[in-house]
């Protein structure tokens, strides 16, 4: 289904930092990363409406035979993860495997939205499971989506898929209690995503060690790489509409951890400004609009530090929506959207 391949992508996104945890009989996992995107924030955002972004989904087509999400009927997609130990099985996932526990759900405005994403589940699966009132579909292992993924009705407006240690949750907590405390920093975004760093050490630790590899090692890489091993969570946000446009959070496991974050974020900050307007200084040649908001944007870069939580700011530039609509106007043909599989 297009709504699960949106699911999958952001998933892959997410595990960019996050163990395996160990498996029971009972299969109760526990997420150490967690995303949402949250539609309508995005579509009713100021730049969403000079692109009438809203109107470009309601125009997504479907599947000749019906057999697809009414994406504009989508409101939210939320999920969450357990992760790989090592880059090796981070890799395999792209190969189809899944070293992971997972759910990924979505909501949608009302229960037709729902039940079109839940119809190809219906008429395409490998069995049914029976559980506390709830039918559990299979996924086909003919439409190539991993073992062991289910997907089912959560209420009349929500279908969720994922693995076993989530779908069939108990009232277990679903997070880990470093994600929780992340989780509940994060601001009221239209898109967020957090990360337990401490589950994740063994695969933070072998992509700091794969990273060093391809800097031939060089001190200088290695000091701003070490910096994620000193943080206890990372979270990330994105909004249209708020002060700022993205917002990262890196938590220390001491203060003195976070001052040496902050140090290493100000180093990355000063080369991105300088990155920033040598290509505002091109795109000015092109648009002045587009430049003098690009411009905007680097000069309010701004990294500050609040007892063990560091944060990185980037602005959301005056005339920002008015540039980014002429630059999409002047260069539309390069942001088309791809299909994608209407398979469970």
């Amino acid at each position: 289904m297009r709504l699960l391949g949106i699911g999958f992508s952001c998933l892959l996104l997410a595990l960019i930092s996050s163990p395996l945890l160990a498996q029971s009989e009972t299969k109760n996992a526990q997420a150490s990363i967690v995303f949402d995107l949250r539609v309508e924030k995005i579509t009713d955002s100021p730049l969403g409406k000079a692109l009438d972004l809203k109107g470009k989904m309601e125009a997504i087509p479907r599947a000749e035979d019906d057999d697809g999400p009414d994406m504009s009927k989508l409101v939210r997609v939320f999920g969450a993860s357990t992760g790989p130990e090592s880059v090796e099985e981070l890799e395999s996932m792209q190969q189809g495997d899944l070293p992971v526990e997972f759910f990924v759900r979505f909501q949608f405005k009302d229960a037709d939205g729902a039940k079109s994403m839940l119809k190809a589940a219906v008429d395409k699966n490998d069995g049914t499971v029976e559980r506390d009132g709830k039918t559990y579909y299979k996924a086909p292992a003919s439409q190539g989506v991993p073992e062991g993924v289910m997907m089912y009705a959560v209420d009349d407006k929500t279908v969720e898929v994922g693995t076993e240690g989530f779908v069939f949750r108990s009232n277990a907590k679903p997070f880990t209690d470093t994600l929780n405390q992340a989780w509940s920093k994060v601001s009221d975004d239209a898109v967020r995503f957090a990360v337990d760093m401490d589950t994740n050490k063994e695969l933070v630790e072998d992509m700091i060690s794969k990273a060093e590899e391809q800097a031939g090692g060089n001190p200088m890489a290695s000091e701003m790489l070490s910096v994620f091993k000193k943080m206890k969570s990372m979270s990330l946000t994105m909004d249209l509409k708020n002060k700022n446009l993205v917002t990262m959070t890196s938590t220390g496991k001491t203060e003195s951890d976070a001052s040496e974050i902050k140090d290493a974020m100000s180093a990355m900050m000063f080369k991105a400004k300088q990155g920033g307007k040598a290509q505002a200084k091109q795109i000015a040649q092109m648009s002045p609009d587009a430049a003098k908001a690009m411009t905007g944007l680097v000069d309010g870069m701004s990294v500050t530090m609040k007892g063990d939580n560091v944060f990185y700011n980037v602005p959301r530039p005056e005339g920002f929506e008015d540039a980014v609509s002429k630059m999409v106007e002047q260069f539309g043909g390069m942001f088309g959207m791809g299909g994608m599989s209407n398979d469970f």
